[in-house]
């Protein structure tokens, strides 16, 4: 594939992946059918061959774009992890394997967020998966550069951090050099967790309070329009009280002027008859 063409076709299925699952399909034909309008056959072929993203595959490909940072520290996580696994006893992995699971559930929360906040939100087992993802973005680095791709297809599937080249006498002799590097290793994890925990214990809190709030204007709206209602009814009951001033001032004028005739005729017909 030439170079050329490869980045074109990088840069259509950025904009492709970056969609939710439900709107790619149209969107890949769409933009296909464009390309091959222009003229442009072979990218045309290649975009219309992308394949289409899961539920769990969009949401990780919306959480990297959305949370870049946080993402790209899960994964430098997992490999000072990697590299520190041989120095840990079994206590201490299963200790280490809860709170990677926590970390990795965390996020996967706010892929959860991210997607309901786009307008589609997905369900336990699509959660399960992102955080299978997740896992495995943490335990191997082919899995972690897909990640980081923004591109993923499906899930990918997690079979737990691998023991890794066997340690050479010269790292074997420096065990406790592993040892504090599995320990700072450690302490990231539960320091990513806790974040991680506290980001989505404040973004529960704002997505209450911005509920709140769009309550309370919805029930102002309402207030709004009914004192709206009443404004115009007045200003109706105003107009008509005017009309009818205007109109009992024109039959008091007209009386006046029917009371002076008369008084007048009166005085007239009183000189007559002397």
């Amino acid at each position: 594939m030439p170079e050329g063409h490869a980045d074109d076709l990088g840069r259509e299925a950025a904009d492709l992946y970056a969609l939710p699952a439900e709107d790619f399909v149209a969107a890949r034909n769409e933009r296909a059918a464009t390309l091959r309008s222009a003229g442009d056959r072979a990218l045309a072929d290649s975009v219309r061959a992308l394949r289409k993203p899961s539920a769990a595959a969009a949401a990780v490909n919306r959480l990297v774009r959305e949370r870049p940072e946080a993402v790209g520290e899960l994964i430098e996580i997992g490999e000072s992890l990697r590299r520190a696994l041989d120095g840990l006893s079994r206590a201490d992995l299963r200790d280490l394997n809860r709170q990677r699971q926590g970390a990795t559930a965390a996020l996967a929360r706010v892929a959860g967020e991210l997607a309901a906040a786009a307008g589609h939100p997905v369900g336990d087992a699509v959660l399960r998966q992102v955080t299978s993802t997740l896992l495995a973005a943490m335990a191997d680095p082919a899995a972690a550069a897909e990640v980081r791709g923004g591109r993923l297809t499906t899930h990918l599937a997690h079979s737990g951090f691998g023991a890794g080249p066997a340690p050479q006498p010269a790292e074997a002799a420096d065990l406790e050099t592993v040892r504090r590097e599995a320990a700072a290793a450690r302490r990231a994890v539960r320091a990513a967790a806790r974040e991680l925990a506290d980001a989505v214990a404040h973004r529960e809190e704002a997505t209450r309070e911005r509920q709140e709030l769009a309550l309370r204007v919805a029930a102002l709206e309402r207030e709004l329009q009914a004192a709206q209602e009443l404004l115009d009814a007045a200003e109706m009951a105003e107009e008509s009280a005017e009309r009818r001033r205007q109109a009992a001032a024109r039959a008091l004028t007209r009386a006046e002027v029917d009371s002076d005739r008369a008084r007048r005729r009166l005085e007239d017909a009183g000189k007559g008859a002397r």
